[in-house]
């Protein structure tokens, strides 16, 4: 998003996940560039940032 630092989900998928019916559990962010330099440091308990997802394949 513009004006925001980029935030970085590992997930940890394989190369051609399966399908699921229900949404993953919320994850934390790993990493934030949010330093002055746009370094990366990573995400702390504190940080408000979290994902969830599905995987939804097509035939």
């Amino acid at each position: 998003m513009p004006g925001e630092p980029d935030r970085l989900f590992l997930l940890g998928l394989a190369a051609n996940p399966a399908g699921t019916q229900d949404f993953s559990a919320w994850r934390r962010v790993d990493e934030i560039a949010d330093g002055p330099d746009g370094a990366l440091r990573k995400g702390k308990e504190t940080d408000d940032y979290r994902l969830r997802y599905r995987i939804e394949r097509s035939m």
